[in-house]
């Protein structure tokens, strides 16, 4: 009877494995988005003195730069230089893998010819207190994404996975997600954002990963998850980043939230976030 109900678990287990396989590569074909329509010369634009608005909306189709980062880049003496490599990696066929996490999780990576992960895009100018969010990790085929808090130059703070606990992570590690989003929260200034951001840096470390992680009171929870930790460090300075209000806090209630500006994309379909 044991043996019976030991051969039981394991082939429950094997289907399991197999069924999370099989998600992972169907939801992963669905991702990341690159341009079908055509790549335009941007020298025109690019030798104004400023952008006009409908400028604004071909730079952020042709290089998903948004609003406040073609600002940024136009004080640049190398701005076209500098927006010819935004479009150049914005419209490059994708190369991507699945890396496991762990035996249900993996991460979509943006990979080399020999198939090892390398940087596929370069990150617009970003500000501590901005979010950067993706696409690119899944879990038996809920494609539920990751975020995470910019703390610092390179610096970001993050619940990865379980087994982990909160800490702070290199920026540049999410040049290899094969989706990417930087949003920036436009209800506080870059003051405000920037303190939450080094008191999160202080407080919110070392906070065991937990998936189903719930709790919205205090100042710090017991268990955490990506969003949940982004969440936190904003409710620290009196903000309720969760678009929908829920008790769960997931990815897509942060890049959902019409509260956050969109400073760069990478993967993704520009018609989903351009607001006329």
């Amino acid at each position: 009877m044991k043996r019976r109900l030991a051969l039981l678990c394991l082939c429950l287990s094997a289907v399991l494995i197999l069924t999370a396989v099989f998600a992972s590569v169907r939801f992963h074909a669905a991702i990341p988005f690159r341009p079908a329509y055509e790549r335009e010369d941007l020298t025109r634009i690019l030798e104004k003195e400023m952008p006009d608005e409908s400028d604004y909306k071909t730079l952020f189709f042709q290089t998903g730069l948004g609003r406040s980062a073609v600002d940024d880049l136009w004080k640049r003496d190398d701005r076209i230089a500098l927006f010819s490599r935004f479009q150049e990696d914005f419209f490059r066929a994708p190369d991507v893998k699945c890396f496991p996490m762990a035996i249900t999780t993996g991460m979509d990576l943006y990979t080399d010819e020999t198939g090892d992960p390398v940087y596929g895009f370069s990150l617009a100018p970003y500000q501590a207190g901005d979010v950067f969010a993706c696409e690119s990790t899944h879990s038996l085929g809920w494609r539920h994404g990751h975020a995470g808090l910019v703390v610092g130059h390179n610096r970001t703070l993050e619940a990865a996975m379980i087994g982990t606990d909160s800490e702070i992570s290199s920026a540049n590690a999410w040049r290899c997600y094969s989706t990417f989003i930087l949003l920036r929260y436009t209800k506080a200034d870059a003051d405000t954002r920037s303190q939450l951001a080094q008191n999160a840096a202080r407080s919110l470390t070392d906070i065991p990963y937990n998936l189903l992680a719930l709790s919205k009171s205090g100042t710090r929870p017991g268990s955490t998850q990506c969003a949940h930790l982004v969440w936190f460090a904003y409710h620290n300075a009196c903000f309720d980043i969760d678009c929908n209000g829920g008790l769960f806090v997931t990815v897509q209630n942060l890049i959902d939230n019409p509260d956050f500006e969109v400073v760069q994309i990478f993967g993704f379909d520009p018609a989903r976030f351009w607001r006329d």
